[in-house]
């Protein structure tokens, strides 16, 4: 570890280990200093949610996590989805585990209870087809036994990425080493210095994902964990005017 100075401010540099990806200094900054890498690991200490073992989990089983993931995947707002998976469990999957892309799209093109609104679900036909799809694939093929596995597993089933197939495992076995990274944790990484800013989701998750758990792992705390805390304040935030 060394320091830099700026300010008068004296801040470390740590050095993660990105494993094949080689190691990359990070500018610390100070558990007070909003944003900086320190900032994150100290709002996740105080966030409690190191002690909430079940904390991340939405479901009660993984093909009922898998439709609520897919559901709220790809920009889709998470309280829409909440209430579409709610409509849709209540419907048709409490009676079927592989339902037809119909049965779903006829939840889903219906409107949505959101709080105190009424909402309508973005694509629901294309969405229906994926979550039918994703169902049944889980069906046909046999569940590995390790989480990691479990992730690799679902990226076979169509229209599950990396991010959302970690979604599913992290909400199901929180102390697994992966990272959802999505556009909040993405941005926040990038304004850390934790990840470099040429580096996307697309060519680079694993990468990336490797340079997260290494933060996470510098104060032993789960990747869940920190993952959870960016979302919660990074989302809020986006949602206020300005």
């Amino acid at each position: 570890m060394t320091s830099t100075t700026t300010a008068q401010v004296t801040t470390p540099v740590v050095a993660l280990d990105a494993g094949p990806w080689g190691m990359r200094s990070v500018p610390w900054g100070l558990s007070w200093q909003h944003g900086t890498a320190a900032y994150w690991l100290e709002a996740t200490r105080r966030s409690g949610r190191a002690a909430r073992l079940n904390g991340h989990r939405l479901t009660e089983t993984l093909h009922d996590e898998v439709a609520l993931c897919v559901l709220g995947g790809f920009g889709m707002p998470y309280e829409l989805a909440l209430s579409a998976y709610n409509e849709l469990h209540a419907r048709v999957l409490s009676r079927t585990s592989t339902p037809s892309a119909a049965e779903i799209a006829s939840v889903l093109v219906e409107p949505l209870c959101v709080g105190s609104a009424v909402r309508r679900y973005r694509f629901p036909h294309q969405r229906a087809h994926r979550l039918s799809s994703a169902l049944n694939y889980l069906s046909a093929h046999s569940q590995p036994a390790t989480p990691l596995e479990i992730r690799d597993y679902l990226t076979g089933a169509p229209g599950i990425g990396l991010k959302t197939a970690s979604w599913i495992v992290r909400n199901r076995w929180p102390d697994t080493q992966v990272a959802i990274l999505d556009v909040h944790v993405l941005r926040a990484g990038v304004r850390a210095h934790v990840f470099p800013e040429d580096l996307t989701v697309q060519s680079s998750y694993r990468h990336l994902e490797a340079l997260f758990v290494a933060w996470a792992d510098t104060e032993s705390i789960r990747p869940a964990d920190l993952d959870a805390t960016i979302w919660a304040e990074e989302a809020d935030r986006a949602r206020r005017p300005f």
